[in-house]
């Protein structure tokens, strides 16, 4: 079959004007409107059902010079001596960890007693709790299941408390460096609860540095202070010793003694001096009478053997007196030794006790630069923008529908749609008419 009339393929197949889509909206304005409205109205009852957002900030500076080792640990504890010190970015992030810890956050709800609906949640935990509460937990107790009991209990607001709190590092307003300042926020349906909870917070982050500081340092002194007593201790017993030997000046007085009858004493030189000039004075007496007398005379033998016996007790006398030295030198190293540790202690048990002092008047590395104050308003400015953005999304939407829907009806609606979907060109139409007028039409 011919067409009478050529029709131009490119025509078929020509884009929607502005004309064709606003009959487009016209046409199925019935789909749009509805949709519109569904969405909207379910869009602007959540932000309703969902409390406004109160928003609490407040600023940090950490002080990394001041995080730094103790000096009183300088040589005892080699663990925490290090050649570098850690990077400041390492350090920043561990402070932002902190402020993040559990236990922080559950000092904070201990204290102010928080219960789970003064503590920010997400929206859809608040769309969600009432199916569960009114749906879910009667269908679990028809069912012979108990609801747990710890729910929406101190675990799970200090969990969403954490999940609240918002730790950033401050932009640096240069390539080049690093700020040390740390921007936290808290979110929380009530001002002053934001306030306070952010306050505590930042309290007990500090105090946290600080405690755990004064727990360090008192371990520190509990174990120094305990050596220093032993050192006291060991010092008094080498002071004792040494000084018990020095009064030992007449070993012929102690019957124990292992050289009897001696008299040399520690330092003491006059003895063996003594002896000395008694050989030489003996030893010119016999070189005197030898020239006199025969050398077995009885005088001459008394002379030798007076001789030989001050050489032997002049032997005896000199091993004592080294053996005194001896003694007395590892006894003085002892004490020396005593005395350095036990000055070297009480030193490190100073500084101890003066970083103690300091510590209890609040010295951190954590300085709050801009303390929390309580927010003046509350999200709700950010509610209507989002309100809005839901009509409009409803609306385009609703047209998106509508132009699905006019892509998939296959109906035959006006000229195009002749040639479109039955390849014959149309000759004429007969418009149509109401109803009531046909009636009339065949009636008549």
């Amino acid at each position: 079959m011919t067409p009478i009339f050529e029709v131009d393929q490119q025509d078929q197949f020509k884009s929607y004007s502005a004309k064709d889509i606003a009959a487009l909206c016209f046409k199925h304005k019935a789909l749009i409107i509805t949709v519109f409205l569904i969405i909207s109205v379910l869009a602007n009852v959540m932000l309703f059902i969902i409390p406004s957002v109160y928003e609490a900030n407040a600023k940090v500076l950490i002080n990394t010079e001041k995080a730094r080792t103790p000096s009183f640990f300088a040589g005892v504890a080699p663990v925490k001596e290090r050649i570098t010190n850690d990077p400041v970015k390492r350090i920043i992030e561990t402070e932002m960890q902190m402020i993040e810890g559990r236990l922080v956050a559950e000092e904070v709800v201990r204290d102010l007693g928080i219960k789970w609906e003064q503590v920010y949640h997400k929206p859809l935990v608040h769309l969600l709790e009432p199916v569960g509460t009114y749906v879910t937990d009667p269908i679990m107790r028809a069912l012979g299941f108990h609801p747990d009991p710890e729910k929406n209990g101190f675990d799970d607001t200090v969990k969403e408390l954490v999940k609240s709190i918002m730790v950033a590092p401050v932009l640096s307003k240069s390539a080049d460096t690093n700020s040390n300042i740390i921007f936290i926020s808290l979110k929380s349906p009530d001002p002053i609860i934001a306030r306070d909870i952010l306050q505590k917070t930042l309290e007990y982050y500090r105090s946290y540095d600080i405690k755990m500081r004064k727990q360090e340092a008192e371990l520190a002194y509990s174990i120094v202070n305990e050596k220093v007593l032993k050192t006291y201790a060991d010092l008094t017993a080498a002071e004792a010793a040494l000084e018990l030997f020095l009064s030992n000046t007449n070993n012929e007085l102690d019957p124990g003694s292992k050289s009897p009858g001696l008299l040399t004493t520690p330092n003491d030189i006059s003895t063996i001096q003594l002896l000395k000039e008694q050989i030489i004075e003996l030893e010119f007496e016999l070189s005197a009478l030898s020239d006199t007398f025969q050398p077995g005379d009885d005088k001459t033998s008394r002379i030798k053997a007076s001789i030989e016996k001050l050489h032997v007790r002049l032997q005896s006398e000199l091993e004592l007196y080294a053996s005194n030295n001896s003694e007395q030198t590892v006894l003085e190293r002892d004490l020396e030794l005593s005395e350095v540790l036990y000055l070297e202690l009480k030193t490190r048990l100073s500084e101890i006790e003066l970083f103690i002092d300091m510590n209890e008047h609040n010295i951190s590395a954590r300085e709050i630069l801009e303390p929390p104050i309580a927010p003046r308003e509350s999200s709700w400015k950010k509610d209507i923008v989002l309100g809005i953005f839901a009509s409009i999304f409803g609306l385009v939407f609703g047209v998106v529908l509508a132009g699905v829907r006019e892509f998939l009806d296959s109906s035959i609606r006006d000229d195009s749609d002749v040639s479109k979907y039955l390849g014959i060109e149309l000759i004429g139409k007969i418009p149509e008419e109401k109803q009531s007028t046909m009636e009339y039409f065949f009636k008549h």
